[in-house]
């Protein structure tokens, strides 16, 4: 009897893991892994171009307009990805024009988002790669200059 439950425990062990795996893994929206609370809001830091925001050379405004950011989100909530490690993602998807935004809500932490045409990253940790279609690099720019004026 005793075997038996120990048997069960070990199956149920497995298969939680094996599910875990399957659901770290799968393709999925990228709008379903951004949390989008329209009752917080708070405001929304937006960055496009090649150099990070930290070294200063690039872009960045800002908005308090919660309608700006839902739009932004809509756009890249269509995109599916797959989750893929750090290593695949700065190898072979951090390349080109680069954009980063950030999401402020009430009462949490920022959402964070750094990304380019076929790669997101979600602060901390979570890199995913786009496996239909790109981002277009050109949208982000009109989108920025409609929003936040002219770079």
């Amino acid at each position: 009897m005793k075997s038996r439950w120990l048997v069960l425990l070990s199956l149920l062990i497995l298969i939680i893991i094996v599910g875990k795996m399957y659901e770290n893994h799968r393709v999925q929206q990228l709008s379903w892994l951004i949390p989008d609370d329209r009752e917080t809001f708070e405001y929304m830091h937006f960055s496009v171009g090649k150099q990070s925001p930290e070294s200063g050379g690039i872009y960045q405004w800002s908005t308090e307009d919660e309608q700006v950011a839902r739009e932004l989100l809509e756009y890249l909530g269509d995109f599916k990805v797959k989750k893929i490690n750090e290593g695949r993602y700065n190898e072979d998807l951090n390349q080109g024009e680069r954009f980063k935004f950030e999401i402020h809500h009430t009462g949490r932490n920022p959402i964070i988002v750094h990304g380019e045409e076929t790669g997101v990253h979600l602060l901390v940790g979570n890199y995913y790669e786009i496996v239909e279609g790109s981002i277009d690099p050109e949208w982000l720019r009109v989108y920025s200059d409609q929003h936040g004026g002219e770079a």
